[in-house]
């Protein structure tokens, strides 16, 4: 279990990161500790398909372990192919199928949640297309 809500704040911006890393879409990092009395932080995002949105919760868990040596209390949804919900208690991140996420509508139940930064470890993709590419170089066949 976390020892505070500092430890629970970094463990959110590590799973917002590891997703990112791992090709997560739409990720959203909010603070719920003045609306809510579920949980001090939520990090949700999507995922491409059914095998991305298993493997996106198996990395979160897999690098909050190694860098908090702390398991969830509580997992859901490892037989849904639309949602994964890991619960650390005052944190808890959800992985769902746009079609889910659309649905359930979670960010307009917690519309009043303060966003926080979490530093994406890749650019957005508009400014990644924006970037010029360096010219390949020129082979000569043999």
């Amino acid at each position: 279990m976390a020892k505070s809500e500092r430890q629970f704040l970094e463990m959110g911006r590590l799973a917002a990161r590891t997703a990112d890393d791992h090709k997560a879409v739409d990720i959203v990092f909010v603070d719920l500790r003045r609306i809510s009395s579920v949980t001090d932080y939520l990090v949700l995002m999507s995922a491409e398909s059914s095998p991305h949105l298993s493997a996106l919760a198996d990395y979160i868990e897999e690098a909050v372990d190694l860098k908090y040596d702390i398991h969830p209390l509580h997992r859901d949804g490892r037989q849904s192919p639309q949602w994964r919900v890991v619960d650390y208690g005052g944190l808890v991140v959800h992985v769902m199928s746009p079609d889910a996420r659309s649905f359930y509508g979670l960010e307009r139940l917690w519309d009043k949640a303060r966003p926080l930064a979490w530093s994406p470890a890749r650019p957005p993709a508009a400014h990644r297309a924006a970037r010029p590419r360096k010219p390949r170089r020129k082979t000569r066949s043999r």
